[in-house]
Order: C-alpha cells, then structure tokens, then sequence
C-alpha cells in the first residue's frame, strides 16, 4: 500500500477504529501520520470538552431555575395561606371559655371593639369575635379604617398586630410607611390600604430653611462636624505622607455616644495652636475645638485661672477670668453663626440633612382622636 493510500485511509479512520489500531499500530504508521491523527484526536477532545462544559452549565442553569420557581411556588403560597384569612375547620376561640366574655355579648362589633379596649387594652379580634358571635373576617371587614394592621407585630397572622387608627396613624409616619411598603411587596399587596391611610395624613416635608440646626443638634451625624472642622481650619495633616494618613485621619474623627449624647473631638491639639485655633475662632486660653466640643455637649463656656487663697489648705483656688469667658463664649457665637452658615451651602448635604431631619422628626403625628 502506498503512502498516499495509507493516508487516505487514515483520514477516514473513525475514533473507534484507532482505538483497534493502536495495538497494532507500531510499524505501520509514519510520525507525521501519528502527528496528524493525535491533533485531530486532541481537536476532537476540545469539542467534546466544550459539549460537555455547554451541557453541564445548562443542567447547573435548568436545576437554578427550578430551584427558584419551587422557591417562588412556596412563598407564594405561603403568602396566599397567611393573608386568605381562613381558619381550620376544627379551630376554637381561646375567648369562648375565659371568664372575661362570660356572660357578656354585643350585637354591635364598633361597640365590641371599645370593649376590647376597656378591658384588654387592646385591639383584639378573637375577643370581639367572641363577644359578638362574628366571624373574624366579618369583625376585621366591619372595621376596616377603624384599625389597622401593623406589619411590624403581625407574626404572619390574619387577626393579630391590629391597633387603632389614631394608634397606627400616629408617631413616626415614614417608618412606618416604609415597613408598609417592604410588607405590601412581600405579601402582594396585603398592606395597600395601610400605605393609602399613611401617606394621607403624612405632614408635608419640612423645607431646609425651617430646621433649625446647630452645633450640638443631636441629630447631624458626626462627619458633618469632621467635614465643618476641615472646612474651617484646613488640613491638619497636610504635610503628612498619604501611608500614614488613613490611620491618623479615622483616630481624628469626632465621636458621638447616641445613647448618652455626648459628643467628643479626640486630639484636639492637632492643628498645633495655628492662628484659626488660637485667635479666629478660639482664644489662647481655650482653643477653638475645645470650645467647639464645649458647644456640641451643650455645656457653658468659661475660663478659670488659679489665683491665691490663704483660707484653703493649698493656698489656692481656680476663679473665673471674667475677661477670657467672654472672649471664649464670643468665640462660640462665631462658630455657631459659621456652622448655620456653611452647612446647607452644599447641595448633597442639604438633601442628606433634610433627609435625616424629616425621617426621625418632620414625618411625626400627634395622635388624634376624631370620637368617631
């Protein structure tokens, strides 16, 4: 057999074939016929490599999208349980036996719902359920806007977390509405009517120019006072390297205990007595940021100095300097005016702070009741 036939026969050797061959294979095959069959053989692994991979990725792909619509399947009937306010057939009020209905009874749920109060403090669904003879669904129907569902206490339970109108429309209205909303998601659109009712009688939002801040408000967080501090006297490590700035720079920021109020400006010598710290906004018995940090703990400034007093036992005592105080509470009146000055000249600062001030303070209700 030629080589050009040999080859030819090759070419058409299936993968099955060489498999047959390759004990015999020794002797009766040139290197460059070898060469050629192993680099289609190689050629060939790469694609089944690649099919194997593609199908592989689309069993991983398929099994994913099961997952999650087995998972969607199991919330959403979750959710179609918990909100259908059905109870099992074999499902008894825990108020048919307490002694606090026994021999009470109303025709009147709105009447019955006073009761619940009067005596619970509370709205509670099974008592007037019990008291009325109702239904629970028929108690919650008959009420609806008389009370409302709190997602917060609810527990996944169709008759629990009910409180009053004037409760529920009543205190922080925004946190409240956002918990609404994440429920109202969540549980589709179970919570729509609590949005509606909230964000009817939500106070407008509060302009910038009728908050009052200043330095000591205990609502503005902390690195606006870092950022005010740079803005008044500069960089204090300016002639640092950058490797050690981070560090020093997060021990430098100012710190504020939101349980106790108290506010507090670690190292305050860092600007090294400049003229801004010693002169503009401070004196050179009490620098700026001591009383910056005076002003944020709202506590009076004042500059005492040791005089001499026979009548104690040291032969001294610490006075008021009349003159450095109202030098010193000067200075204080400068900082203030500055700080109600530059804090609302950035516009990202003034969405942020109004932000702030609306979510803990602008959106919050008197309770109030109507009588009805």
């Amino acid at each position: 057999m030629s080589d050009k036939n040999q080859s030819s026969k090759n070419a058409q050797l299936s993968l099955w074939d060489i498999f047959g061959l390759a004990g015999d294979i020794e002797g009766n095959y040139s290197s460059d016929e070898i060469e050629k069959v192993i680099g289609k053989l190689r050629a060939a692994k790469r694609i089944a490599e690649k099919q194997e991979e593609n199908e592989r990725r689309r069993r991983e792909k398929e099994e994913a999208e099961r997952k999650v619509r087995e998972e969607k399947e199991i919330k959403e009937a979750h959710v179609r349980e918990v909100t259908c306010m059905d109870l099992p057939l074999d499902w008894s009020n825990i108020f048919n036996s307490d002694v606090r209905t026994q021999g009470v009874h109303t025709e009147s749920i709105p009447d019955a719902l006073i009761m619940s109060l009067s005596t619970l403090g509370k709205v509670d669904i099974e008592y007037i359920s019990s008291v009325t003879g109702a239904d629970y669904k028929t108690v919650i129907s008959t009420l609806k806007g008389s009370i409302y569902q709190n997602p917060l206490t609810w527990n996944e339970c169709f008759y629990q977390g009910w409180e009053t109108a004037e409760e529920y429309l009543s205190g922080n209205l925004m946190r409240k509405w956002k918990a609404a909303n994440e429920a109202n998601k969540e549980y589709n659109g179970y919570f729509a009517d609590n949005i509606k009712a909230i964000e009817k009688v939500l106070p407008p939002t509060v302009a910038a120019e009728d908050i009052y801040i200043t330095l000591g408000s205990p609502w503005v967080p902390a690195d606006i006072i870092d950022d005010f501090m740079l803005h008044l006297f500069g960089d204090p490590l300016r002639h640092c390297s950058y490797s050690d700035r981070e560090e020093i720079m997060r021990r430098y920021k100012t710190i504020h205990d939101e349980i106790t109020g108290t506010w507090e400006i670690p190292h305050k010598s860092r600007y090294n007595h400049s003229v801004g710290i010693s002169r503009t906004y401070g004196t050179e018995k009490l620098e700026a940021l001591h009383i910056l940090e005076k002003t944020l703990n709202m506590k009076t400034v004042s500059v005492t100095e040791e005089v001499s007093c026979p009548a104690n036992a040291s032969g001294k005592k610490r006075v008021i300097n009349k003159a450095e105080t109202v030098a010193a509470i000067e200075k204080q009146q400068k900082l203030i005016k500055a700080f109600q000055k530059w804090v609302w000249t950035d516009n990202a600062r003034k969405e942020r702070l109004e932000i702030i001030f609306e979510n803990n303070f602008g959106c919050v209700r008197r309770r109030n009741f109507d009588g009805s």
